[in-house]
């Protein structure tokens, strides 16, 4: 790198060699099921696999487009027009879009992250937990009732069987009373 332009240069053999088998397989399989070929197809049939219609215009324009962004992409590399001032004249708001990879990191950023994050979900969650200690309390509370409820119950516990027959039986006579009135 020198300043503030980066130098091209080739990318190393760990990125292009996957890259390379990938085209070989997929220019392979294009062969292998090309039109009036359909090997691929009829290997997979007994799967439900069937030859789709080949729509030449859609084929034609994508490959003309790539053939054609190869062209120039050579071009202005092997002319060195790769430096900064060719492209401050009209290629230049094409060129800081692409570089800026379509704003797309920009707009998660502030739209997503910062508006919708930040400012939403996470300021509320922050709200509902640090400021207003609504989840301290809550737990707390849950942990006096635990133990407030033990202690009496532990009270009620004398070991003495008269006092628990007494509570079953006056807990059967609520019941059947609630019945009475409410339930039947």
């Amino acid at each position: 790198e020198t300043g503030s332009a980066r130098a091209l240069h080739e990318s190393p053999a760990v990125m292009v060699v996957p890259l390379l088998v990938l085209a070989v397989l997929a220019v392979g399989a294009w062969i292998a099921d090309a039109p009036g070929v359909h090997l691929i197809t009829d290997l997979l049939e007994p799967f439900g696999a069937a030859p789709e219609e080949i729509l030449l215009a859609p084929v034609t324009i994508s490959i003309a487009a790539a053939l054609g962004g190869i062209g120039v992409a050579t071009l202005l590399y092997r002319s060195g027009a790769t430096s900064a001032p060719v492209f401050n004249g009209p290629l230049a708001p094409l060129v800081r879009l692409l570089t800026n990879k379509y704003y797309i990191d920009e707009l998660y950023e502030n739209l997503i992250i910062r508006r919708a994050m930040f400012r939403g979900a996470w300021r509320a969650l922050a709200w509902f937990d640090s400021e207003r200690g609504v989840v301290d309390r809550t737990v707390n509370t849950v942990g006096l009732v635990g133990r407030n409820v033990g202690r009496a119950v532990a009270r009620a516990q004398s070991g003495q069987l008269q006092t628990y027959a007494a509570v079953f039986s006056l807990g059967v006579v609520v019941i059947y009373t609630v019945y009475a009135v409410w339930g039947g």
